[in-house]
């Protein structure tokens, strides 16, 4: 699920905005699904999402 995410990112497919909009669900969907509680889980990893930082794009090396 992120794992498919990640790569359409990652080769531009998808815009870096694709995984704020939905890792953070598919995320606390697989915990939910695991056993968590869905109000409990949804608060932990919108919470743990928002200290991430926002990565940088690769820059070309120089030769």
């Amino acid at each position: 699920m992120v794992d498919s995410l990640l790569p359409l990112v990652l080769t531009g497919a998808l815009p870096q905005e694709a995984l704020d909009d939905h890792a953070p669900d598919i995320i606390a969907a697989l915990f939910i699904d695991a056993g968590d509680d869905a109000t409990r889980c949804r608060a932990s990893v919108t919470a743990g999402w928002a200290t991430l930082q926002q990565p940088q794009p690769f820059s070309k090396r120089s030769r």
